[in-house]
């Protein structure tokens, strides 16, 4: 697995050591013709670009991993990739832009069936509100905390019924 090899490094904050080891990797799965990894790493190099504050290469590497997984069919993977850059542009003060991505990547995400809808309301309902959109924001908010609310009570439902299973067994 190419892209976890840098993992540790990218905890430490140790940004040049974490891009060393990603576009060595780069190298090699794209000698290999091995696209659906290729976007892999390119998004995971976008993701140390965003965590060091250089926007601007984390977005070229987003949209180019956004362009492999749409060729490949991959349009979950496409989906969480255009969340990145919804969420990169809300970062650099550019709201409206962000609004575009995340409700694409919201539509990606509900077509797709993807688990973390919520995270995407809450964005949108942080760009929308960064625009000026205030109901939009309110409305998208309230999306958030009724998505995230649902996520944790059916995990906690299934830790119960696990625990019910293994006190009766």
């Amino acid at each position: 697995n190419f892209w976890e090899v840098p993992e540790p490094a990218q905890k430490k904050a140790n940004y040049d050591q974490s891009l060393q080891y990603y576009n060595k990797a780069l190298e090699i799965v794209t000698a290999s013709g091995d696209e659906l990894n290729r976007g892999r790493i390119l998004q995971s190099i976008a993701a140390v670009y965003n965590q060091n504050g250089n926007a601007d290469k984390a977005l070229k590497n987003n949209l180019e991993a956004i362009e492999i997984y749409k060729k490949l069919g991959e349009n979950a993977r496409a989906g969480d990739a255009l969340y990145a850059i919804g969420v990169t542009y809300k970062q650099l003060g550019k709201p409206q832009i962000a609004i575009g991505f995340l409700n694409e990547a919201l539509e990606s995400g509900i077509k797709n069936n993807v688990g973390g809808i919520h995270w995407i309301y809450e964005s949108l309902a942080e760009a929308n509100y960064d625009a000026g959109n205030y109901k939009e924001s309110r409305d998208l908010y309230v999306r958030f905390i009724n998505t995230r609310d649902s996520v944790l009570n059916l995990e906690k439902s299934k830790m119960i019924l696990d625990m019910e299973n293994k006190y009766q067994a």
